[in-house]
């Protein structure tokens, strides 16, 4: 099993974390109705996983992410359409 994706933010709407191998960072957004991160850079480890595996999908999931919203405990970051991509838990 691979270590789980993590996201965090900082207090300079700065975003971090790791999709499982490579850590990642890169700057956020925050509009009334939106938010976008990135561009995003990673770091170029040579992980052992399959083209599209977890942290492929992570990736590629924050890039299109551009709304967000909390179900319970949850933060979902959404596409465009409001189409869920990814749902993060709180993390310590």
């Amino acid at each position: 099993l691979s270590p789980k994706p993590k996201l965090r933010w900082d207090f300079s709407q700065r975003v971090s974390g790791t999709g499982g191998c490579n850590a990642f960072g890169g700057a956020s957004v925050f509009g009334l109705d939106s938010l976008r991160l990135g561009p995003l850079a990673a770091t170029g480890k040579a992980c052992v996983t399959l083209p599209g595996a977890q942290e492929d999908r992570f990736f590629r999931a924050l890039e299109r992410t551009r709304k967000a919203r909390l179900e319970g405990e949850q933060l979902v970051l959404l596409d465009a359409s409001g189409n869920p991509l990814v749902r993060l838990l709180p993390g310590n």
